[in-house]
């Protein structure tokens, strides 16, 4: 059974297994599928797949002592509770700090969707835009956690959807020489230099430790959610993977998603 404090009593424990889930799926899901897979096709070629498998045996590996630790106790406070017990209280504030810089970084999510935005409907202005954008997400954290794990939940489905149709409508375009031409063009050492890259793309399940206060069952669920979702993602990528370096000879295919991370280094 989970150990919990009384201060842990005062939160709402109303997230399940799937709301886990689908939180832990969307924040793996992300531009790094999107401006990493380039590089990753030039490191391995069609091998990709494979690479994204490895990249998740990887993240999985270094999310160990974290599976560990929610699968043994309720923690509230999430990553900076483990450090402060682990590390002291300096280090904690070390954390803290570094937490709060790099979430800084959240504006540019909110000013790259302001750019696709207008580039899509011809109109309004970027930074009212973002702002909005910024705000509701504030908003939806705020009213409480159950309305912020359905919205994710509606969020996760049309990302899921997208790459779905991006895998639809490019699998019958896969060239007939797949598996005989361009694997492994780097050999072994390419292919675990790909799978190491992707661990950018394929990590990030781990953010459920921060909402192991909120959850109903932390102690089972969220080990669990850390390693399914991974997988679940890993193989996804590893289907679009496919289709990426399938279309188009691997040089091409590699030249066009370099252009899209540089177009995507642009819009942030």
């Amino acid at each position: 059974m989970a150990t919990q404090g009384s201060s842990t009593k005062q939160l709402k424990q109303t997230l399940g297994f799937m709301d886990l889930m689908s939180t832990a799926i969307g924040q793996i899901i992300g531009a790094g599928i999107m401006t990493l897979l380039g590089s990753a096709i030039a490191l391995t070629g069609r091998s990709v797949p494979i690479a994204f498998l490895i990249s998740a045996v990887m993240v999985v590996g270094y999310s160990i002592p974290k599976i560990l630790i929610c699968g043994a106790a309720r923690v509230r406070g999430g990553e900076y509770t483990m450090v402060a017990m682990l590390a002291g209280k300096r280090m904690a504030g070390i954390y803290t700090v570094v937490n709060t810089l790099s979430n800084l970084s959240l504006a540019m999510y909110s000013l790259s969707f302001a750019s696709y935005f207008i580039s899509l409907f011809g109109f309004g202005n970027e930074k009212i835009i973002a702002l909005i954008v910024t705000t509701l997400f504030f908003v939806i954290n705020i009213v409480g956690v159950d309305v912020m794990a359905k919205f994710q939940n509606i969020i996760v489905i049309m990302l899921c959807v997208a790459l779905g149709l991006f895998a639809a409508f490019g699998v019958g375009h896969i060239q007939p020489d797949y598996l005989t031409e361009g694997f492994l063009t780097n050999g072994i050492g390419g292919l675990l230099q790909a799978g190491g890259l992707l661990t950018f793309a394929v990590g990030g399940s781990t953010v459920v430790a921060n909402l192991s206060a909120e959850a109903k069952n932390p102690t089972r669920d969220i080990p669990i959610v850390m390693l399914v979702s991974t997988l679940i993602v890993a193989v996804i990528y590893g289907i679009i993977g496919v289709v990426a370096a399938g279309v188009l000879p691997v040089e091409q295919v590699a030249l066009l998603y370099f252009l899209r991370f540089v177009q995507y280094l642009i819009f942030i």
